[in-house]
């Protein structure tokens, strides 16, 4: 099953709740069971909750507006643009998502040769192609969802339904046909007012270039800034001889360390980190993975932009730095691998679980690996909490269109 999520805007729910179209059974329960998995692997203790409804419009009805909640819509729904010019509706996310099986069912052996068939219409074209020879359809019912159209032959109020294998379980249905999935489009909802939260937070935190296709889900938490952006004059005296150090390397001081130089010791134990980070055992691609990985768990898009172009200037190719923040299952296998462990780092609460480290050597990462990547992390939660504290403006030197090359021995 094939999968590519691309986070538009969900932010840090503790939990959320999911309406789609139901009953049990639907594809749509089936893309709502992928959403929550990747919802629960980057929020762990977080609640999760599905509620199905009779139709998209009315799990739309059904969300409330003071709880963080999603509406998930199959893009081959024929009335899906209404929720698109729907203003109370903000698109969060998209994902591509393999359906369950489909194929035609009956309830038992068919007795007439023209049977009548259910169907939701959005599939419906597939009757013709996975229509058995001898059998002519007498008349398609359209149903709500697939489920329903299987429960109507369950009932025996048709003779067969186009409908997915989870639903024909359900109902105790047969295939009589050739089965097959549909690569399905998916669209996530959520209610505007919480997506305007989402960017006046943004506009107080961190800016991106259009053209960004690195951006990151955005916190719902509004931080007021508190902290200055110290220019070297400013700065308190031990953090003077540090940003110097930055203009050597970088030649500005970037935002990043002009905040965290209200703290000297922050700002040496960052740098003083960052430098052993880069003398680690992991190369150019596997730092890209561990800071990149870092960014977009944390929802820091200063992270992820600043991270993004210094490894395009290490020579990171730039399908590569994509996919670590879009779509890692795509990355080869020990970059996948090292990104797997860099979650469970991230997630780990202080205590690594043996399963992530018995698969992390099994990947043929090395133990010197494994300490590595908790040095990086370290080092990024650092820079990401006090980005969340200060709503780091993002330096135009990190953005995509004004990218020219980079001095690469400063820090991020």
């Amino acid at each position: 099953m094939n999968s590519r999520f691309i986070n538009l805007g969900i932010g840090d729910w503790c939990d959320v709740v999911i309406n789609t179209l139901g009953p049990e059974g639907t594809s749509s329960e089936a893309a709502a069971g992928f959403f929550t998995e990747w919802f629960e692997q980057r929020h762990p203790g977080s609640r999760v909750r599905l509620k199905l409804s009779d139709s998209y419009e009315d799990a739309h009805s059904g969300m409330d507006e003071d709880t963080p909640a999603v509406l998930i819509v199959a893009n081959a729904y024929l009335d899906i643009h209404n929720f698109y010019m729907e203003p109370q509706l903000s698109l969060v996310a998209t994902f591509v998502f393999d359906t369950p099986l489909y194929g035609l069912v009956s309830k038992g052996p068919l007795t007439t040769s023209k049977p009548t068939i259910a169907t939701h219409p959005a599939p419906r074209k597939l009757i013709e192609e996975l229509l058995p020879p001898g059998l002519q359809v007498d008349a398609v019912v359209l149903a709500s969802s697939t489920s329903a159209a299987a429960a109507a032959v369950a009932k025996g109020e048709v003779d067969m339904a186009l409908t997915t294998e989870i639903a024909a379980n359900i109902h105790g249905l047969h295939f009589i046909s050739n089965t097959r999935p549909i690569r399905m489009l998916w669209s996530v909802f959520a209610h505007s007012h919480w997506c305007m939260r989402l960017a006046e937070a943004n506009s107080r935190r961190l800016t991106c270039s259009p053209s960004d296709r690195i951006a990151t889900g955005l916190t719902f938490e509004v931080m007021m800034p508190i902290l200055q952006r110290h220019t070297i004059d400013s700065a308190p005296e031990k953090s003077k001889t540090l940003l110097q150090s930055s203009i050597d390397n970088f030649g500005w001081i970037p935002n990043q360390s002009a905040y965290m130089s209200e703290s000297p010791s922050l700002l040496a134990a960052y740098q003083r980190a960052h430098d052993l980070f880069i003398d680690s055992s992991l190369n150019e691609e596997e730092k890209a993975v561990v800071w990149i990985t870092c960014g977009v768990e944390s929802n820091c898009t200063y992270t992820v932009q600043a991270h993004a172009y210094i490894a395009l200037a290490k020579g990171v190719a730039d399908h590569v730095v994509d996919a670590i923040a879009h779509d890692p299952a795509s990355l080869d296998d020990r970059l996948k691998a090292l990104h797997s462990f860099t979650l469970k780092v991230i997630h780990c609460h202080g205590r690594l679980q043996k399963q992530a480290i018995d698969a992390a050597l099994q990947a043929s990462l090395s133990k010197r690996n494994m300490l590595d990547v908790i040095l990086g992390v370290s080092q990024k939660n650092m820079s990401t909490i006090l980005n969340s504290i200060a709503g780091t403006e993002i330096d135009d030197r990190f953005k995509w269109d004004a990218f020219q090359g980079l001095k690469l021995t400063g820090e991020a």
